[in-house]
């Protein structure tokens, strides 16, 4: 990254079915060429790799803008050919290299511009698991314990007058 300010939420559907892509760029020195996941690289939040899911449709020629899509796994059409033949020639070779890439930091969401070649933004996929039902019930439990707690009146000492 050059210098410049992004953000991209990728989203896992449930099942490995589909990534949803949703992601927000601006204030890009160069106009954008294209926009990808890159995987797998060799050591986590380094290094580089080959194009594994072109963003289809995202928007050229331009310093700012906004991307959503959902890339669907499953089709074929969604892969970079080179990618997808490096992983057995199928889909499913394919999107478990991913996954596994994603799970261990190796893959990354990058930003090519006329100025950038190489890409301007890049920003390593981080795995943040959802929490499981009985994650939110804990903490449900533990904000109100302390809400009860803190609702309780502190008691005078023994032998002094409340005034």
């Amino acid at each position: 990254m050059h210098g410049t300010p992004g953000t991209a939420v990728v989203t896992l559907e449930t099942g490995g079915r589909s990534i949803l892509v949703d992601m927000p760029f601006r204030d890009l020195v160069g106009t954008t060429a294209a926009a990808h996941i890159h995987c797998c690289t060799s050591e986590a939040f380094t290094g580089t790799a080959p194009v594994a899911l072109p963003f289809a449709g995202f928007p050229t020629g331009v310093r700012a803008g906004d991307y959503s899509a959902s890339i669907p796994l499953a089709d074929a059409a969604s892969w970079e050919p080179a990618f997808l033949a490096a992983h057995g020639g199928t889909v499913q070779g394919a999107a478990s290299a991913l996954l596994d890439a994603i799970a261990a930091n190796e893959a990354y969401v990058n930003i090519h511009t006329s100025a950038y070649a190489n890409g301007e933004i890049r920003g390593f996929l981080v795995a943040a698991p959802v929490p499981e039902p009985s994650g939110w019930a804990m903490l449900g439990a533990g904000m109100a314990g302390l809400l009860w707690l803190g609702r309780r009146r502190p008691q005078a000492p023994a032998g002094r007058l409340a005034a």
